[in-house]
Parts: C-alpha cells; sequence; structure tokens
C-alpha cells in the first residue's frame, strides 16, 4: 500500500509537469520524484520580470559611466525591480508559512528571486504560476578541493615563487601594493587573527563588523573565523594569496599586501552550504551597509566553489543572472577552474558560462617554478558551446602548486589547487584598480586576458587559456595598438569595456608611473 501511494504522489507530479508554465530544471524534478508529501525541499525561484541586467550593463558601457554611478544605477535598478514586483507572490508564500508548508521564504533583490523551503504541493502549485520563469534545487555546493597540504615555515621578507612569476613584487617596487583596493573571498571564512591579516580587515579599520563579515550559515558571529572543513584552512589560505603580509617580519605571502579585505563564510562552513546563501554574499558584497551612495564593495572577489549537480549552467541559468549583476555594479568575478582534470571538459560548474571571454574567469593552476600546468586542473572546452574564444576554458592560468600562505593561528601552509591560482588573479587586480581606480573589474580582467604571456601549444588553448598572468606587462603596455586590435577581435561584446576604460588606464599610469616602460 505504501509502495502505490508513492507512485501516486510520483505519477501526478510528473503528469502536472505537463501543464507547468515555469521552466523546472532536471535535478529539481529529480528530486520531487523522491519526495513524500510532508517532507521540505529548498527551492530557488526566478522570477520572470527582470531587470534586463546585460543590457544595462552594456548601456552604462557605452554612456562611459563613472563607477559611483555605475554601482548606484545598478543596485537601485535591481532593488526597485524586486520591490515593485515580488509583492504578490511573497503574500501568498508567506500564507502558506503561516500553515505550517513553507519552512523558510527570503527575497532578493541581486536578481529577481526568492528562496523558499516548501512541501512538494507548495512547489507543484508554483510552477502553474505566470510570473515565475524558472526553479530550481538549492543543491549541496563543494569546493574546489585542494591537496598536497603540509605545513610551511615563517619566512621573514619572503616573496613567494607565484609573486614572482607573476611579476607582483615589480609592481610593489614602484609603490602599487593594492592600497586603499579592497579583495573579498566567498569561501569557508578567515582567520581573522592571523598577523598577516588582521590588520588589514575592513572591521579593524573603522567599519562595523557586519559591513565587513558575512556569515549566511552562524550569523551569530560578529568577526571573522574559519570553519577549517575538512581540516583546511582554506578560505585563510585564499585571503592570504590576496593580500597577506605580517608587517612586523615583512614576511608576505599575498599579491596586493596593502589592500583591506572582507569575507564571506560559506562553502562548507560549517557543514552544507547552497547556492542561495553564495547569491546572499554576492548581494551583500555589492552593498555592505545597504547604502548604494557608498563605495564599500570590493573591487574584486575571489571563488573556489562549484556546484557539482548544476544541469544548467549556459542561458536560462540563476548564476548567469547573479553573477552578471555582481560584475555589472563594477566588481570582478575570479573563480578556480577545478581540480578535475586532465580530461577534456572538466571545468567545475558553474564557470562553463560564457556570455564573453573574460565574464565568469576561471583559473587554471601551473607550477610558478615550472610554468607547467598540474595535471588536475580541469580543462575545457566550455559545456555552454560556443565558437573561438568563447568555447575555450580556462580564461588564463596562475601559480597554484605548493603555495604558502596563511593558516590556523599564527602559522602558514603549503597545498595546491585551481583555489590557490584565483586568488593570484584577484590579488592582480588589486593591483590594476590601484593604478587605475575608474575602471571595472571586467576592464581589468580583459587586460590581464589580453596581456597575458602564452604557454603550451601556441595561441589560446583549452589547457591554459590565454596563458601566465604578467600583472607587470598589464600595467606597463596593455593598451599597445597589437593587444587592443587582438582584444577587440576576439571580444566585440566586451568592447565597449575595453574602449571606455581605455584612456582612464593610459592617463592613470603616465601620471602616477612614468617611471614604466
Amino acid at each position: 500500500m505504501k509502495k502505490l501511494y508513492l507512485f501516486l504522489v510520483v505519477f501526478l507530479f510528473s503528469s502536472n509537469l505537463f501543464s507547468q508554465n515555469v521552466q523546472v530544471t532536471e535535478r529539481l524534478a529529480n528530486k520531487m520524484s523522491s519526495l513524500n508529501p510532508l517532507q521540505y525541499t529548498r527551492v530557488l525561484i526566478l522570477m520572470k520580470d527582470r531587470v534586463d541586467i546585460e543590457q544595462l550593463d552594456k548601456d552604462l558601457y557605452e554612456m562611459n559611466a563613472n563607477i559611483e554611478y555605475r554601482a548606484q544605477v545598478v543596485i537601485n535598478t535591481l532593488r526597485d525591480k524586486a520591490a515593485q514586483t515580488q509583492t504578490p507572490i511573497l503574500n501568498y508564500l508567506n500564507a502558506e508559512k503561516e500553515s505550517g508548508k513553507i519552512r523558510q521564504v527570503i527575497n532578493y533583490w541581486i536578481t529577481n528571486l526568492i528562496f523558499i523551503e516548501a512541501t512538494p504541493d507548495v512547489i507543484n502549485l508554483l510552477t502553474k504560476r505566470n510570473d515565475i520563469e524558472v526553479m530550481d534545487l538549492d543543491a549541496e555546493l563543494e569546493m574546489d578541493l585542494p591537496y598536497d597540504e603540509k605545513p610551511a615555515p615563517d619566512n621573514a621578507e619572503s616573496v613567494e615563487t607565484g609573486l614572482r612569476t607573476i611579476r607582483a613584487d615589480s609592481l610593489w617596487r614602484i609603490g602599487i601594493t593594492g592600497a586603499g583596493r579592497t579583495v573579498m573571498n566567498i569561501d569557508g571564512g578567515v582567520n581573522g587573527t592571523h598577523p598577516a591579516l588582521s590588520p588589514r580587515w575592513w572591521g579593524n579599520n573603522g567599519r562595523q563588523w557586519y559591513h565587513s563579515w558575512f556569515d549566511p550559515i552562524a550569523p551569530v558571529s560578529t568577526s571573522p573565523f574559519d570553519c577549517a572543513s575538512g581540516g583546511t584552512y582554506h578560505g585563510t589560505h585564499t585571503m592570504g594569496i590576496m593580500c597577506g603580509r605580517n608587517t612586523a617580519t615583512g614576511d608576505t605571502v599575498g599579491v596586493a599586501p596593502d589592500a583591506y579585505w572582507i569575507a564571506a563564510g560559506v562553502t562548507d562552513c560549517p557543514g552544507a552550504s547552497y547556492p542561495s546563501m553564495n547569491i546572499a554574499a554576492y548581494q551583500w558584497a555589492m552593498d555592505p551597509d545597504t547604502n548604494a551612495l557608498t563605495m564599500d564593495m570590493p573591487d574584486v572577489i575571489s571563488c573556489s566553489w562549484q556546484d557539482p549537480t548544476a544541469t544548467d549552467q549556459c542561458t536560462g541559468s540563476i548564476y548567469r543572472t547573479v553573477l552578471t549583476a555582481v560584475e555589472a555594479a563594477g566588481i570582478a568575478v575570479v573563480f578556480s577552474a577545478g581540480n578535475s582534470g586532465p580530461s577534456a571538459s572538466t571545468i567545475t560548474p558553474p564557470k562553463n558560462i560564457n556570455i564573453d571571454s573574460v565574464n565568469v574567469f576561471c583559473v587554471g593552476n601551473i607550477n610558478g617554478s615550472t610554468l607547467v600546468i598540474s595535471n588536475s586542473s580541469s580543462r575545457g572546452p566550455s559545456l555552454c558551446g560556443g565558437t573561438g574564444t568563447l568555447l575555450i576554458k580556462p580564461e588564463v592560468c596562475a601559480p597554484g602548486t605548493s603555495i604558502r600562505s596563511t593558516w590556523s593561528g599564527s602559522t602558514y601552509s603549503s597545498i595546491s589547487g585551481t583555489s590557490m591560482a584565483s586568488p593570484h588573479v584577484a590579488g592582480a587586480i588589486a593591483l590594476l584598480k590601484q593604478a587605475a581606480p575608474g575602471m571595472t573589474g571586467r576592464q581589468l580582467k580583459a587586460i590581464l586576458f589580453s596581456t597575458a604571456t602564452d604557454l603550451g601549444a601556441a595561441g589560446e588553448d583549452n589547457t591554459y587559456g590565454k596563458g601566465l598572468i604578467n600583472v607587470y606587462q598589464s600595467l606597463s603596455d596593455a593598451w599597445s595598438e597589437h593587444s587592443t586590435h587582438s582584444f577587440n577581435k576576439h571580444r566585440k561584446s566586451c568592447r565597449t569595456a575595453e574602449q571606455t576604460g581605455q584612456q582612464t588606464f593610459r592617463v592613470t599610469v603616465q601620471q602616477q608611473h612614468t617611471d614604466i616602460t
């Protein structure tokens, strides 16, 4: 009798899908087929009536909007759309919450999105609404797990191999150290008391802690901590690669050692983490103090997470709308490519998204001494298709093998993985942002992309991408006639972004760093 009852539940839900108005992702449909009527399920609801964020982004480049105006327009437009359109569905969802059929309701403005934890009958009814476009399972996320962890010594006044490989130290010598810029990670938290990190956490530099640290899992925490999930201080390590320096000893492990930092402790922190939590972290990053007039967003966010069961990365994806919104506000988002190589098309989801060649920017792992790609570094081509440069993944590569950085207490450790490569790129963006504060993250990624040193097979390839980032080259001659022509040829959709920032970058470099050749 019990088996017959469950069969009827599955049959009724499956039959109703034929009459639905909403696109239900494969993984949500599969999940629903195995539920009992009283079981709660985590669901993301993407509304139909949304800001065309890709068009808004393009319009802001075409009008040469400055960075402050851009941020305000993007944030306020997104907020207004959510406020104007979400009331009817929220009224329904909150009524069902009162009846016990929904356990949680969280609405977002970063894209017109709502998260619920609800029973199957509510989810089934939602698939028939006319105001919803996509419903997806809020599935568990994973970290792009590093490997080869081993303790590392304190090294007074060291310059790590990876930092020299990307030529960050060349910029330090001319005064470009990331001063005045802000880096962020969405990771397993950060050891906020480490002497190489604590002095530059924004919470210790005049900002409220809740404008400097975001914790959707254990929101009672008022200062950064690292969950150390799986025994690794992953978030502390990646933050150290971006900006770690012990000012007392001079021990430097970070690309941008004078940058400030903020963080979101999400990934496996503690236990399961979900897309809804990452979406909340991106939204917080766009406006930490909920005042669009203050420019308190980070310049760059480094991410080492993946959504292993994602069944739609490419076109109607929730990730596509969210990540585009973050970058439209001016922030650069950088991802690890994943440690699932060496087979083809092993880039971990959702980093296969390829609206253009720099939008969802993922980084492969090379050995900083030999410049050889790690066997485990994920390869392209992108599963989202396309032609030419759009099909190629990763975008670039950076040192990620045996990288020494911050760890528990005041210690250091060496680990490997694309998670270590991504923050090298993020730190490089902070350096460039100091030199050209009026440029967007997308423009700065385009510079790094177009000036990377080719490795492996000639030209852009699915192992090394465009090649090894060279931040000194990016600063000194990113806008040469050859690189500009090449960049425009391959990335038509990024052309306006490049042209908008070109003159700003040239003038800044000429005025502030005339000693660069």
